[in-house]
């Protein structure tokens, strides 16, 4: 059954619409459904990612799985966390990173469809990570960062991650490699650094981060002073 066909079943589309919009491609169709649910249309939307998700979709697999997660494929409300682990599986299986990180996420945390695993929550976070997924780089780098996971604590490492987190823009990612560079763990200690991150962090939200550059700019003024004056 084509994708045309499994729509006329999943939402009533007529034979004739059908047939009047066979010229357009499987994404306009697919397209529609975050359309729908941004629109208020949760029943609609989740049947066109249910149709779109059969027939391959991944991105659709994820929305279908992430709705059966929180209860809003079901009239009462119940997740199907059984059903979710299925689209997400088959859409991660096709390298879609926001469901890969969305499998560690659950992984890490453990459910009766998802057991409790940290280190396969790693590996999960490790592969999104390398496809750009800039919460998973967060998360791997706390795995390094507290030796957990099935990874060592490896400061070098946590940098490096929090670091390519923190350059997408990711502002709890800003201040913690501004930490880092302040201290001098995991990277070589570069106040300047430290302080560009931290002013970073504050343009993007952290309330503790303007803190820090007020006290940075201080240290480094009155270390510039007694510089000049030996």
């Amino acid at each position: 059954m084509n994708l045309c066909l499994r729509l006329v079943t999943a939402i009533g589309l007529s034979l004739g619409a059908c047939a009047a919009q066979s010229q357009a491609s499987a994404e306009e169709f697919c397209a529609q459904g975050p359309v729908l649910y941004g629109a208020g249309e949760p029943k609609l939307a989740f049947r066109i990612f249910m149709a779109c998700a059969i027939d391959g979709d991944s991105s659709s697999q994820y929305s279908a799985a992430m709705m059966m997660r929180s209860g809003e494929s079901t009239e009462d409300g119940t997740p199907n966390l059984f059903g979710a682990r299925v689209f997400l599986e088959q859409s991660a299986s096709q390298g879609y990173a926001q469901a890969i990180y969305a499998l560690g996420k659950e992984y890490d945390v453990g459910s009766p469809a998802f057991p409790h695993d940290l280190v396969r929550a790693t590996e999960m976070f490790r592969k999104a990570a390398l496809l750009g997924h800039v919460d998973a780089q967060v998360d791997l780098a706390t795995q390094y960062l507290l030796g957990r996971g099935g990874v060592p604590q490896d400061d070098e490492a946590a940098a490096h991650w929090y670091e390519r987190a923190a350059r997408a823009g990711h502002w709890g990612a800003q201040y913690l490699i501004a930490s880092m560079y302040e201290n001098g763990n995991g990277v070589g200690r570069d106040e300047q650094v430290a302080l560009q991150w931290y002013e970073r962090a504050g343009q993007g939200g952290d309330e503790v981060a303007p803190l820090k550059v007020e006290q940075l700019r201080l240290r480094l003024a009155a270390r510039a002073r007694q510089a000049w004056a030996d």
